[in-house]
């Protein structure tokens, strides 16, 4: 039985288990591990087989050497930062699978030594909410060749943020990252 280990995303209740729910359409008999900096279990994701790193509250820009950019953030959580940080060095360490969605996403980037654009409106990207502040969908352009070019035989697609942000980016890919999708 394959097992997947799930950071657990703070911000919004009930997540953990739409996670879930989307990976079993893709494998019905899948054992999930929850992954959370409050239990601080990092040496769980042994006994897994991939990992899902979920959405949530900023990164500290500290990390990435922007001490300037608090103001431009919310949900900084140094303990999550620092938790989820060694599970990815664990799951590299294994070779295993990862997907990282929204900041974790951002996470696997930074831990590799990549960096962020914090406000995607000064650093001249559109934002991915709309007036009010809400989510929106926005389309995604799949890097042609690509591992997740190959996964998902597209080159183009459609993602919902669901959060209220949309604020930032990777700036900078980092040592091991390639860029397999850009945001439009």
């Amino acid at each position: 039985m394959m097992k997947i280990g799930i950071t657990k995303n703070t911000s919004e209740k009930g997540i953990f288990s739409a996670y879930q729910g989307w990976l079993l359409r893709f494998n019905p008999v899948i054992e999930f591990h929850e992954l959370s900096f409050q239990r601080n279990q990092p040496d769980e994701i042994e006994q897994c087989d991939g990992l899902l790193l979920t959405g949530g509250g900023d990164i500290d820009p500290k990390v990435y050497g922007r001490g300037d950019g608090a103001a431009h953030t919310e949900g900084v959580d140094g303990k999550r930062d620092g938790f989820e940080f060694k599970v990815i060095e664990k799951a590299l360490a294994k070779r295993m699978p990862m997907l990282g969605i929204c900041r974790g996403m951002q996470s696997v980037n930074v831990y590799c030594g990549g960096s962020l654009h914090i406000d995607l409106a000064s650093s001249g990207f559109s934002r991915h909410d709309d007036a009010e502040g809400k989510g929106r969908r926005h389309t995604v352009l799949v890097e042609p060749h690509s591992m997740l070019a190959s996964i998902c035989g597209h080159e183009r697609g459609e993602v919902n943020n669901s959060s209220s942000r949309g604020r930032s980016c990777r700036q900078r890919a980092g040592g091991q990252c390639k860029v397999g999708r850009w945001s439009c």
